[in-house]
């Protein structure tokens, strides 16, 4: 009796190899699982005792791609206006935290700079903190 569980088991099993496994979806990727859950608006704000207010927005869109807008202002220095575009890429980092690498290359190779994802929703830059904008 034994033999035919076993016997009826492997036929259950080998069913779906019979059918075609290409019928399954596609793995899901890290970059992928960070589209979904990370897509979306960054605001990062700084200001300092001489009166210089620094404003960026970081958005990060699902296709691996993100659009970075800076405006910094202030009494000591001209005002600046800049705009930045590139490529993502989820990876993890030594410590096991999820970190997000940017750069203008597809290939994700030699990124510019990264963020952390942080359990509270924000991400983090050195000491930026990087504010998810509704």
């Amino acid at each position: 009796m034994n033999g035919l569980k076993v016997s009826a088991l492997c036929a259950v099993l080998w069913l779906p190899v019979a059918w075609g496994a290409d019928a399954q979806p596609a793995p899901l990727t890290l970059d992928m699982l960070a589209g979904k859950q990370l897509a979306g608006g960054w605001q990062y704000d700084h200001a300092d005792d001489k009166g210089n207010k620094t404003a960026q927005s970081l958005i990060l869109k699902a296709d691996g791609t993100y659009e970075n807008y800076l405006s910094s202002s202030g009494p000591n220095k001209p005002p600046i206006s800049a705009n930045g575009r590139g490529y993502w890429f989820a990876r993890i980092g030594a410590d096991g935290a999820i970190e997000l690498a940017l750069g203008g290359d597809k290939d994700g190779k030699d990124p510019s700079w990264s963020l952390r994802a942080l359990a509270d929703g924000t991400l983090q830059n050195g000491e930026q903190i990087w504010h998810l904008v509704p």
